[in-house]
């Protein structure tokens, strides 16, 4: 078994705070705050980033995958905006 690395650590902190980030900005987009949900993608997507960055050093190939996959999927929510 692996032994648990800072990265390792890092990377449960950063998921945990991305998924109320993303629940709020679904939120705003339900309740038609638009400028709302504009400010809250913006640290919904940086720490999604991150994630994949973190995924990706630490060669979890699964987890990266599934991060490249959820930034594209942000990235084609935010072209239907505009």
């Amino acid at each position: 078994m692996k032994k648990p690395t800072l990265n390792d650590r890092w990377l449960w902190i950063l998921e945990t705070v991305h998924i109320p980030l993303w629940l709020v900005k679904d939120l705003c987009w339900l309740l038609t705050w638009k400028t709302l949900g504009v400010i809250m993608a913006i640290p919904t997507v940086l720490v999604a980033i991150i994630i994949t960055v973190v995924s990706y050093q630490d060669k979890i190939f699964t987890q990266y995958i599934h991060c490249l996959l959820d930034n594209s999927q942000c990235q084609l929510d935010g072209s239907r905006i505009f």
